[in-house]
């Protein structure tokens, strides 16, 4: 069986995957799947957790993110950010996506 992975390197490995069954010609995109163990995937914009739906930033969450990019301060700050998500404060990187 076949899988997709996402995840860029800040969050370790991949964040999530999705089994592929059949791969047809006239597929056009492939979702990103569900996150593996111990990762969250949240779509915030403006720094809020979306509504279902709604578009927003893909952004990851769990122990296997990075503690950071050595060296880079202000880069840190702008890619690795705190967010209210439900009750909890959570530390989330920005992937851009």
């Amino acid at each position: 069986m076949l899988r997709t992975c996402y995840g860029p390197t800040e969050s370790t490995t991949f964040a999530t995957y999705y089994p592929l069954c059949e791969l047809r010609d006239e597929d056009t995109a492939l979702p990103i799947g569900f996150p593996i163990q111990n990762t969250r995937v949240y779509l915030i914009d403006q720094g809020r957790l979306c509504e279902q739906g709604q578009s927003g930033e893909v952004c990851l969450a769990g122990p296997g993110l990075s503690p950071g990019y050595l060296g880079l301060p202000d880069v840190n700050r702008e890619r690795f950010f705190e967010c209210l998500i439900g009750e909890h404060q959570e530390r989330l990187y920005r992937t851009g996506d």
